[in-house]
């Protein structure tokens, strides 16, 4: 019986070449179709997290947790006032390439009559090199120098102002007591990152000036840390609870990046636009196939 439905089947196959081949066209370029797709997607995912972990998360990050609260509105007075037992901790961890303090305030850019609102972020010129790959994100000028007053800035927030490279900039904001602070950078460079979100919004300053503007001593924002391997992010964040555990009445969290709030929300957007493109192509292919069997019997 089964010898007979296969010697049938086979006849089938050859009785309509025309038929088989688009048959098996449609199979094929559904499986390529799916395998492309699903690849291109996965790049994109992975490149875009890594540019969260570069610029945003860190592999592991350490803050205040009222800060994590409300980071969308980045408040000032909530910081890691004790960095350096976090970075003497974390430097005797294996795996640790690099430790990165960041401050980030809201400021008001002005330049001759124009005014915009950005995002100031205070690096330490040298690491945030390293970690963030901030010199070869610059298409204008170069990176800042170790004189404290020059900034770079983002290509799109530039232009908004009407400014450019050797042009000075005042940026204008408070400090942790609420006193209006002002200081003047020259523009050393202009970057672009294919991000519009960081183009258009942020620049990059000494992390020493930042901590003049606003007035708050060696404390920091964030301390982020970044490891050879991305996987050990849980076991080392877990190694340095024990740190902030030490001062509980501190209110510092210790958090890897696959639980920061922003990779968490990613993962499922990018999740359900997988599998609707994946379920459309299906549903294409099968119906071609469907209708191919239908027509054969």
């Amino acid at each position: 019986m089964v010898k007979n439905l296969i010697k049938l089947g086979w006849k089938n196959i050859w009785r309509n070449k025309k038929r088989t081949f688009l048959t098996l066209f449609a199979i094929a370029y559904g499986i390529t179709a799916v395998v492309f797709i699903k690849s291109y997607i996965a790049g994109v995912t992975t490149n875009s997290i890594e540019q969260i972990v570069r610029t945003q998360s860190g592999h592991v990050k350490i803050a205040h947790s009222e800060y994590l609260r409300l980071e969308r509105v980045m408040p000032k007075e909530f910081m890691v006032k004790n960095p350096e037992v976090f970075i003497q901790a974390a430097n005797t961890i294996e795996g640790v390439e690099a430790v990165d303090q960041r401050l980030k305030f809201h400021t008001l850019l002005n330049f001759k009559d124009a005014n915009e609102p950005a995002v100031a972020v205070g690096v330490d010129t040298a690491i945030a090199d390293k970690t963030m790959l901030l010199s070869q994100s610059i298409v204008a000028g170069s990176y800042m120098d170790d004189s404290g007053k020059s900034l770079i800035i983002g290509k799109s927030l530039a232009e908004k102002l009407g400014a450019g490279v050797g042009d000075e900039l005042l940026l204008v904001t408070t400090d942790i007591n609420y006193s209006t602070y002002a200081l003047p950078f020259k523009i050393a460079g202009l970057f672009e990152t294919g991000y519009s979100s960081l183009d258009k919004h942020i620049l990059y300053i000494p992390i020493a000036k930042g901590r003049e503007m606003l007035d708050c001593g060696v404390a920091a924002h964030e301390i982020l840390l970044f490891l050879k391997d991305p996987a050990q992010a849980e076991v080392v964040a877990s190694r340095l609870e024990t740190v902030a555990a030490a001062d509980p009445d501190s209110g510092y969290r210790v958090v890897p990046w696959q639980k920061n709030s922003v990779v968490e929300s990613f993962y499922p957007f990018f999740e359900n636009i997988v599998s609707k493109v994946m379920g459309l192509i299906m549903l294409i292919v099968a119906l071609v196939i469907l209708n191919t069997m239908l027509m054969a019997v």
